[in-house]
């Protein structure tokens, strides 16, 4: 059976639960939060392309078959270089995606057809994934691998420091992913509480003319 949601278990059951806390927001705060959420999670996911395909085309002009060219025949690569660097980088930062808004719906339909929370839960949901998923993490695993490397690739260009190199490759796979998935959940669960709020404000209002009409029938 179904079981509803339960924020104040245990703290794994809080930190998987997309909801916890939610509705003791406002609408509007919360809309707020979803949106800058939104925006920082698109941009996440352009800047990763975008860092992917400079790393990818640094990768392709730094070996030993595109040193060995003429200058001639690198100056005439440089687009189809350009072209299919770019190419690949959007492939990958796609199927990232496609993954993580997976791994979230299974979570959840985890949830509602066996109650399982926390841990148990996270080890159901892998299991389906596995079974049920098997091409698209294959093909997951390839992307998460080509856009490590991409990060690690940019951001050595710029600096070495482990620490900086570590929080850089976080903090956006956290904005392009996870802070993306969750922001949209955020953003809908705001719009049906406006939804809800303006039902709500109609249905006092409708009480508040049949309560007036009863007190002037009462009266008269």
């Amino acid at each position: 059976m179904p079981t509803t949601q339960n924020t104040q278990g245990k703290p794994e059951d809080q930190l998987f639960s997309f909801n916890a806390g939610s509705i003791h927001h406002p609408p509007w705060f919360t809309n707020t939060l979803a949106w800058m959420g939104i925006v920082t999670g698109a941009l996440g996911n352009v800047w990763q392309v975008v860092t992917s395909d400079i790393a990818y085309q640094h990768m392709v002009v730094t070996n030993s078959t595109f040193m060995s060219m003429a200058p001639q025949g690198q100056a005439g690569s440089q687009l189809v270089i350009q072209i299919f660097s770019f190419a690949v980088s959007f492939i990958f930062q796609l199927a990232l995606m496609y993954f993580v808004f997976r791994i979230a719906q299974e979570m959840k339909e985890t949830k509602a057809e066996t109650g399982l929370k926390g841990m148990e839960a996270i080890k159901h949901t892998a299991v389906r994934v596995i079974d049920h998923q098997k091409a698209l993490l294959i093909f997951t695993v390839i992307a998460f691998a080509y856009d490590t490397l991409g990060d690690y690739t940019f951001i050595t260009i710029y600096a070495n420091d482990p620490f900086v190199i570590f929080t850089y490759a976080a903090a956006l796979y956290a904005a392009s992913t996870i802070l993306f998935s969750k922001a949209l959940e955020k953003q809908w669960a705001a719009e049906i509480a406006y939804a809800n709020w303006a039902a709500f404000m109609t249905y006092s209002k409708i009480l508040q003319i049949k309560l007036r009409k009863m007190q002037e029938q009462a009266e008269g």
